[in-house]
C-alpha cells in the first residue's frame, strides 16, 4: 500500500458514518498532508453528526467525490464508491485481521509497522476511533494490546477526557427524541433472544436524528440479559432501506448478511433490502438465527 500511495497524484479517504472510520481518516489525511499530497475526505453521509467536530479536520469531509482521483482508501463498512469512478481502490478494513477491532487500530498498526510518526492531531483522531469501536473500553474483545495502544496515543497527544466526553457524554435532542421513540416501539422476539426496531423515513425526519445515531440507539438493546442479536430496519417509503444486525458475538453477524450482499464483521453488518422484500428477509434472518442460538 505505500507504494501506491507514493505513486498517486489524489487520493481520496472515504470514510463511512462513525467515528471509528473517521478517526481512521482524519488520520491518514493528516499523514498524507505531511507527504503534500492532493487528498480529499469524502463521506457520502455528510453532513455528520456535530458531536464530532473535536475531530482534526472534521470541516473538510465533503460529500462530493472527485472523479478524478487515482486511488480511494475506504474506512470502515457499508462503503458504495459512485458508479463510473475506474481509479484503484486500497481496501483498509478490520476484517482484514482478528487481531485489530477498529479501522483505526488497523491504521495504528500500520503506522507502526512503517515507523510514521503520529503527531498530536493523527494521536486524537485515532483514540476516539478507538475509544467508539471498544464502546468505552467496554467490549470483551479489548485485549493488552489494545490498552498499551490508548497508553501510546495518550503519550503522543490524545486527549482521553474530550474524546470521551463528546462520544459517551454527549448526546443531541435529535438523538434523545429517537430513542424514546425506538426504545418505546422495540419488539422483542425468539423468547427474547432477539430485540427488532423499525425506523421509517418519516420518523427520521420528525426527529432528526441520523441512521449512526439509530445504530447506537440498538445497541443498548444488548444491554439485556437475554438478547443476542439486534435488528434494525430503515425503511423509506418505497418499501427499500436497509437492515442492521448488531450482536453480542455468539453468532456472525457478516455471515447472516452475506447472502445479502452484506457487509460488515461478526458484530455488526448491514444490506440493502430491495423492494419489498423485508418481510421475506426477516423470516430467513430469523430461522438463521434460531439455528444457531437457539
Amino acid at each position: 500500500m505505500h507504494t501506491r500511495i507514493d505513486a498517486a497524484a489524489h487520493i481520496v479517504l472515504s470514510v463511512s458514518h462513525g467515528v471509528d472510520a473517521l478517526g481512521a481518516g482524519c488520520a491518514m489525511y493528516s499523514h498524507l498532508l505531511r507527504m503534500t499530497k492532493k487528498v480529499t475526505l469524502f463521506c457520502p453521509s455528510s453532513p455528520l453528526d456535530p458531536t464530532f467536530a473535536f475531530l482534526p479536520w472534521f470541516a473538510k469531509v465533503t460529500a462530493t467525490f472527485p472523479m478524478d482521483a487515482d486511488v480511494v482508501i475506504p474506512f470502515g463498512s457499508h462503503q458504495s464508491l459512485p458508479s463510473g469512478y475506474a481509479g484503484e481502490v486500497i481496501t483498509m478494513n478490520p476484517q482484514w485481521t482478528n487481531d485489530a477491532l477498529s479501522a483505526t487500530q488497523m491504521l495504528y498498526d500500520w503506522f507502526i509497522a512503517h515507523s510514521i510518526k503520529i503527531n498530536g492531531k493523527m494521536a486524537n483522531a485515532l483514540y476516539a476511533g478507538l475509544v467508539e469501536s471498544t464502546r468505552g473500553f467496554g467490549d470483551d474483545r479489548c485485549k493488552g494490546e489494545t490498552f498499551a495502544m490508548a497508553h501510546d496515543l495518550i503519550g503522543l497527544g490524545a486527549n482521553h477526557a474530550q474524546c470521551v466526553q463528546a462520544l459517551l457524554h454527549t448526546r443531541s435532542l435529535a438523538f434523545l427524541r429517537m430513542k424514546s421513540k425506538m426504545l418505546g416501539r422495540m419488539k422483542i422476539l425468539l423468547n427474547g433472544r432477539v430485540a427488532l426496531f423499525e425506523v421509517d423515513e418519516s420518523l427520521l425526519a420528525f426527529t432528526g436524528c441520523d441512521p449512526r445515531g439509530c445504530e447506537v440507539i440498538m445497541d443498548e438493546a444488548l444491554t439485556l440479559t437475554t438478547v443476542n442479536v439486534a435488528l434494525l430496519i430503515l425503511e423509506d417509503r418505497y418499501g427499500t432501506g436497509k437492515i442492521f444486525i448488531h450482536s453480542d458475538g455468539k453468532i456472525g453477524c457478516d455471515t447472516l448478511l452475506n447472502p445479502y450482499g452484506g457487509e460488515g464483521d461478526a458484530r455488526g453488518a448491514v444490506a440493502r433490502i430491495g423492494h419489498q422484500q423485508t418481510d421475506k428477509m426477516m423470516k430467513t434472518l430469523l430461522k438463521k438465527i434460531t439455528e444457531v442460538i437457539g
